[in-house]
């Protein structure tokens, strides 16, 4: 885990509507994981309440980010590993992941997570090989968490909302909402430059399990 100092900033951009109005955002301090959940981390979780393992599609498992998780999926992991540990982790807020993908309190103000260049800190649909590749193998971003941009998109707290009107200005996750989608963030090892941005938002429904989903874990200060 990364500890991540609390500060304001800037939220979303005016290069897509759903990543607008600009507005501004309050974090707390909390910690987030270094790297997305693994396939070793995942597996030992499966095996360890028996539960049935998801299909890596080919692309491998190991060291690499789990795929084919769902939402739900992701959220029983945080209860598991919190009731494991006593310590209470959790899906990051929206705000709370691009707080940290952009550097926190000493972001240097990239279009992704630690470089204005993909190709020094992410895995996309130039330089994958069309797979998913092994976490932290690429640069980190400048509070040292890797892989923020590209190899996975990672689920988030929030549910979807198509743009930030009415979006929380405290970090929490923002729960009301017209429907159950929930909000994914970063971009994967299949997607363009575009998506790969620190401020590009995607979602789909919490049941919903593909080759390129996947998460990390964040919990409290």
């Amino acid at each position: 885990m990364v500890f991540v100092e609390g500060g304001s900033f800037q939220m979303g951009s005016n290069r897509h509507d759903s990543e607008s109005p600009i507005h501004s955002v309050t974090v707390p301090s909390f910690w987030m994981g270094r790297y997305p959940i693994t396939f070793d981390e995942y597996d030992a979780y499966c095996t360890q309440i028996g539960k049935e393992k998801p299909t890596d599609e080919g692309l491998g498992r190991g060291r690499k980010p789990v795929i084919n998780v769902t939402w739900e999926d992701a959220q029983e992991y945080c209860k598991w590993l919190s009731e494991k540990t006593g310590q209470q982790y959790r899906l990051p807020t929206e705000a709370e992941w691009e707080f940290a993908a952009m550097g926190g309190t000493i972001s240097k103000g990239f279009n992704f997570a630690g470089s204005n260049d993909l190709n020094e800190v992410g895995w996309y649909d130039v330089n994958s090989g069309s797979k998913t590749q092994p976490v932290g193998e690429k640069k980190p971003n400048e509070l040292g968490l890797h892989d923020m941009s590209g190899n996975v998109w990672e689920w988030c707290a929030d549910a979807w909302h198509d743009n930030y009107i009415g979006a929380p200005a405290d970090s929490l996750a923002w729960e009301e909402n017209k429907g159950t989608p929930r909000v994914l963030r970063g971009g994967a090892w299949d997607t363009n430059f575009f998506n790969c941005r620190v401020s590009r938002r995607n979602y789909y429904h919490p049941n919903y399990r593909i080759n390129d989903y996947g998460f990390r874990i964040a919990h409290d200060n």
